[in-house]
């Protein structure tokens, strides 16, 4: 893999990464009150519910067989699910 193709990738993973937290943002304007209606999940964060949900990979085989790719982006979106859970606990202390 040449250097621009892992720049195209990191900067791919970074945009889930920023949806994520925008979408918690939008979440936490809801809680205050400065916005009316809940965000749309991002396709992401769907995809990642509907895998914890059924507790199996949406990409038939082993662990072995999932795309490098698809496994960065559940962990990036499982990163983002903690760190909010870790800020909202710790604003309820």
């Amino acid at each position: 893999m040449g250097s621009g193709e892992k720049l195209l990738i990191s900067d791919h993973l970074e945009a889930i990464r920023s949806e994520i937290r925008e979408y918690y943002g939008q979440l936490n304007e809801v809680k205050l009150g400065a916005r009316s209606k809940a965000p749309e999940r991002p396709e992401e964060f769907v995809q990642y519910e509907i895998m914890q949900r059924f507790n199996l990979p949406l990409v038939a085989g082993g662990l072995m067989d999932q795309p490098w790719l698809w496994l960065q982006t559940q962990q990036i979106i499982s990163e983002e699910i903690e760190l909010q859970r870790i800020l909202e606990n710790a604003s309820k202390s």
